[in-house]
């Protein structure tokens, strides 16, 4: 035979399915099909219930909402505190501006902010721009309040 003759490695046709060889096969195959038919047999016929729990539960919010307060309140805050904000932030003062929305509690305490820069191009800088609002004394509020402003 040349060595360069196309042709099968393995003379003869190869077989279509394996065969099952000496007594471990033959058991094994056995064990499998009785365990199979066990579990068809011993299945749920489709009757079954299942109890599902929920861990956790949700109070309802105990105060009214949230009193829309004027700009003004923060207006004075806000001329004082941008330079030092934008400086310590790295923004050019011209180029952009930020609109921020606080939630302040009654007693002055700072709840929760949001910005957004105008351009959008400054969107970047709002994780620092928010950190150093943090910083800030908030006025006190007589009620839970929203204000939001602009921050030039």
């Amino acid at each position: 035979m040349d060595a360069a003759a196309p042709g099968p490695l393995v003379p003869g046709p190869l077989p279509v399915k394996p065969r099952l060889r000496g007594v471990v096969h033959q058991w094994s195959f056995f064990v499998a099909l009785v365990a199979g038919a066990a579990l068809v047999a011993w299945a749920p016929a489709g009757r079954a219930t299942a109890e599902f729990n929920w861990g956790m539960s949700i109070d309802p919010i105990a105060q009214r909402a949230f009193d829309d307060a004027s700009p003004k309140i923060l207006a004075r805050l806000a001329r004082k505190q941008a330079r030092e904000l934008f400086k310590t932030c790295e923004i050019r003062r011209r180029r952009a501006r930020f609109r921020v929305t606080a939630y302040i509690a009654a007693g002055g305490r700072l709840l929760s902010a949001g910005a957004v820069p105008m351009p959008p191009t400054a969107e970047d800088k709002v994780d620092c721009v928010l950190e150093e609002f943090g910083q800030w004394h908030m006025p006190k509020v007589k009620r839970a309040s929203k204000v939001t402003f602009d921050v030039r």
